[in-house]
């Protein structure tokens, strides 16, 4: 594995750092600088990227924890090259330069099972493991193949090694001693073999066990069969005493049911239809109580009316006011909304005037009816001018198909070879001959087109739109003869539904003056009576009828109490 790039992204010092290895044909990068310029920095780092940052890290004093990026590219001895960036995390912490994780695993035949701890024995020896290292060698005491051993290990001290080596030996068996751990497990399993010798039995023994122990597993089947019979026996008889009292007052209660057979049997709907009779009944009586009572007031009411005589004598006259008066009410009521109608339809039809000539009057309506010599005439142009209108679109196709024609035969003649085949271009001359003579009809087309424009301009002139063009008549939204006809048609509605509408507001005042003039002889007859007093005996009345209304029935078909 070789080491062709370290991105210090967000580590220690570094802020988007990046030491470039590629280079160079012997492999070895000197990586020089001044104390504290990030030299140990740099070499965490490179350990972080291949085994992780670790979870307490002092290298966090610029970038918090989560910032914390490095990156990087190796290269495999089969040529194969691996760009990744490592986070500070507890999983997932390996990603690939998209951002997803990559998984530890595809470091593994890069670091071809060289772990944290003796990579940096190996190959990331600092300051402190030199001097550690050389204080190892002074420890040996001149012992040559200790430190050369230690020197390949990275360092390490064989002596101190040793002495581990042996003080764990010591920690798991001594010859005569009883504390280590094979020692006591030795005396363990030699306690565990007398044990087993003393709690084992002889066949013979065991035989009998066995034996005694299958004839009480029989007795116990046994029992329990037996106990399972007699609880079933128990419950069966708790069941019969339990049932006991039951039975003697169902035969008590049949005996009186035999008593009872000569006694009428009622519907099931008999109680529903009881209280049901008892509630109406109440009702009723309720009912009889309250117009019992009404009746007495009205009676006591009808003692205290007094109509003078010549009311009565003109109570036709009453009658046909207060009828004809609610018609009156509803004309006065019906007025405001009616004005309402008319204004908004004298309003709508000004509107129509103005569309059809601009600065008309509602008074110019007459005048700007069209007669029907006009109306025909308008129809006969929109016609010509429908006609006019297709036969130019039709000429100018035809012109335009000619000329699409002429240009296709030019191209074609201009990219003919030199040897022609004249048979084509005879047959495009057949074909136009076919025709007629081109000139001519496009002459007279010309001609129609100038009569047509010609006229257009008379009709104009004749609608009072002399300034208009023809171009910009064909462009404006002028109404064809079926709305001709639909706005006079509106129009007429219009116009019937204002005169009704005035002949009904005529018949509303004479109305109110015949009422008035009524209310005025009635006056001069003397002995008026106000809208308050009518007011009074319509009630009377209303309440005299409503007590000959509720009477109750045991009083219809007998003539009334005359008080």
């Amino acid at each position: 594995m070789k080491v062709l790039q370290l991105d210090l992204l967000a580590f220690g010092p570094f802020t988007d750092l990046k030491l470039d290895f590629s280079g160079g044909e012997y492999g070895l990068h000197i990586v020089y600088g001044a104390n504290e310029a990030g030299k140990s920095s740099a070499l965490r780092a490179l350990h972080a990227l291949l085994f992780g940052i670790p979870e307490r890290t002092t290298d966090v004093f610029r970038h918090d924890n989560t910032s914390l990026r490095i990156g990087g590219r190796l290269r495999h001895s089969d040529g194969e090259e691996l760009c990744f960036v490592r986070r500070k995390g507890r999983r997932n912490t390996l990603l690939g330069t998209d951002g997803q994780p990559l998984g530890d695993e595809a470091l593994d035949r890069y670091l071809a099972g060289v772990e944290g701890g003796l990579f940096k024995t190996m190959f990331g020896i600092n300051h402190e493991r030199l001097v550690e290292g050389s204080q190892a060698i002074l420890q040996d005491s001149g012992e040559v193949g200790q430190s050369l051993f230690s020197a390949g290990l990275g360092g390490a001290g064989i002596r101190g090694i040793i002495t581990e080596l042996d003080a764990e030996a010591d920690e798991l068996f001594r010859p005569r001693g009883q504390k280590p751990a094979i020692n006591r497990a030795v005396a363990e399993y030699e306690a565990a073999r007398k044990d087993v010798r003393n709690k084992a039995l002889s066949g013979r023994d065991w035989f009998e066990h066995d034996r005694a122990l299958r004839r009480a597993e029989k007795q116990q089947h046994e029992l329990v069969q037996e106990l399972a019979k007699l609880s079933t026996e128990r419950d069966g008889k708790k069941r019969l005493l339990l049932a006991l009292p039951n039975l003697n007052r169902r035969n008590h209660e049949l005996a009186q049911v035999e008593g009872l057979s000569s006694v009428n049997l009622l519907s099931e709907d008999f109680p529903e239809r009881r209280r049901k009779t008892v509630a109406e009944l109440e009702g009723a009586r309720e009912a009889l109580a309250g117009s019992r009572a009404e009746l007495e007031r009205s009676r006591t009411k009808a003692q205290d009316i007094s109509v003078p005589d010549p009311v009565l004598e003109r109570a036709d006259e009453i009658t046909n006011l207060h009828q004809r008066l609610g018609s009156h009410r509803k004309a006065v009521r019906d007025r405001s909304k009616l004005e309402g109608q008319l204004e908004q339809l004298r309003i709508d039809a000004e509107a129509l005037v103005v569309q059809l000539r601009p600065g008309a009057s509602l008074e110019d309506v007459v005048s700007l009816r069209p007669t029907t010599a006009l109306r025909s005439r308008i129809g006969e142009l929109a016609s010509l001018y429908t006609t006019n209108v297709s036969s130019r679109d039709h000429a100018r196709k035809h012109l335009a198909d000619l000329e699409e024609r002429r240009r296709k035969t030019v191209v074609a003649i201009e990219e003919a070879e030199d040897e022609r085949d004249g048979a084509e271009l005879a047959r495009t001359v057949a074909a136009a001959r076919r025709q007629g003579d081109l000139e001519d009809l496009l002459g007279k087309a010309v001609s129609r087109r100038d009569v047509d424009a010609a006229q257009i301009d008379v009709d104009l002139e004749r609608l009072n739109m002399g300034e208009s063009t023809a171009e910009e008549l064909e462009r404006a939204a002028l109404p064809s003869a079926e709305t001709i006809d639909r706005f006079e048609g509106k129009l007429l509605k219009i116009e019937d539904e204002e005169h009704r509408l005035v002949e009904g507001l005529e018949a509303t005042r004479c109305s109110a003056r015949e009422d008035r003039r009524q209310i005025e002889e009635l006056q001069r007859g003397g002995n008026v009576l106000s809208e308050h007093d009518l007011k009074n005996a319509r009630e009377q009345r209303d309440q005299c009828w409503q007590l000959v209304r509720r009477r109750p029935r045991s009083t219809r078909g007998r003539a009334l109490d005359p008080r």
